[in-house]
């Protein structure tokens, strides 16, 4: 075999050795997760305004980590801290009671490709709004 084929052999052989291990970088358990999560908010069982929030919380320390506003019907995505760990979520209106979730482990794929699906949430109109 001649150096020249050698060299590009070397190369070839490093392409695909950096391509199999910048894959596998994919899969790492370090790597940020994401999740999506759908549902259809009602407020003394008529639509509420269009401003609804949803907050996610960390169970650990019951830490927010994000706020996103919602429409009445919803699906949203987020983007969670690598590793499997445990969150709730709280939805609300303005005027409004508030609905917590159960916790969920979060931080596989499972929820991505599969939303989590709240389905109706029913909210009371608080007194005096």
């Amino acid at each position: 075999m001649s150096p020249t084929m050698q060299a590009a052999g070397k190369i070839a052989f490093a392409a695909a050795l950096c391509a199999l291990v910048g894959g596998c970088a994919f899969f790492h358990p370090m790597r940020e997760s994401s999740f999506a999560v759908r549902g259809r908010v009602l407020v003394n069982s008529a639509e509420p305004p269009s401003n609804c929030v949803l907050e996610l919380y960390r169970r650990k320390g019951d830490r927010k980590v994000q706020e996103v506003s919602i429409s009445p019907d919803f699906q949203r995505s987020f983007v969670i801290a690598p590793g499997v760990h445990q969150y709730y979520m709280l939805v609300h209106c303005p005027g409004s009671s508030t609905y917590k979730t159960e916790t969920y482990k979060l931080g596989s794929t499972r929820y991505l490709v599969n939303p989590i699906n709240l389905g109706e949430i029913h909210l009371t109109r608080l007194k005096g709004e």
